[in-house]
């Protein structure tokens, strides 16, 4: 989902909201996930032919493999292309997981012992449909208001800016929102 998903979504022209969208997106997509108990959260598992490229971030032709933006924090998993050993985060690797790179350091324990190539695990974040439509409405609304407003009254009307989804997209929600067992 990108920023101009959300503007056509939305029906807005013009640049008014690309920055806030563009700054927030990814976290309101994360609370939009967490409300759905995970429910926009898909598994990528690599075969044995699926491997990602590591580039030593020392080199001078370094580069991140890109992954899949918006990857849920604490869910990537990096293997040796052997499967034999389990990579460590900020010590053989670096993970952005906004945009879903991955970058191999100088420093791993392992060094290049997989030639360079790791088998990746991860889950990410992919809104659809309903899904995409409330995260673009969830931002244009937290675009508008004051966020030291908490709520507002006006005559019979009342609106509360904090708490439960709102119920129209709840709705929206509803067919992607996992069951919780306790």
């Amino acid at each position: 989902m990108t920023v101009d998903d959300c503007k056509n979504i939305l029906g807005i022209g013009g640049t008014t909201y690309d920055n806030y969208f563009s700054v927030n997106l990814y976290s309101m997509a994360q609370y939009v996930n967490d409300w759905c108990n995970n429910g926009l959260a898909y598994d990528w598992v690599p075969t044995l032919s699926q491997y990602t490229a590591l580039v030593s971030s020392g080199s001078a032709t370094s580069s991140n493999s890109i992954l899949m933006p918006w990857l849920i924090n604490g869910s990537v998993c990096v293997f040796s292309s052997n499967q034999g050993k389990i990579y460590s985060e900020d010590h053989d690797y670096e993970i952005n997981y906004n945009l879903g790179t991955l970058v191999y350091l100088n420093g791993s324990t392992y060094g290049t012992s997989t030639g360079g190539y790791a088998l990746v695990h991860y889950q990410f974040i992919y809104p659809q449909g309903g899904a995409k439509v409330v995260i673009a409405q969830l931002l244009k609304q937290s675009a508008d208001y004051d966020p030291v407003v908490a709520s507002e009254s006006v005559g019979g009307l009342s609106r509360t800016y904090f708490g439960d989804m709102p119920a129209g997209y709840s709705r929206l929600l509803k067919p992607y929102r996992k069951a919780r067992f306790r």
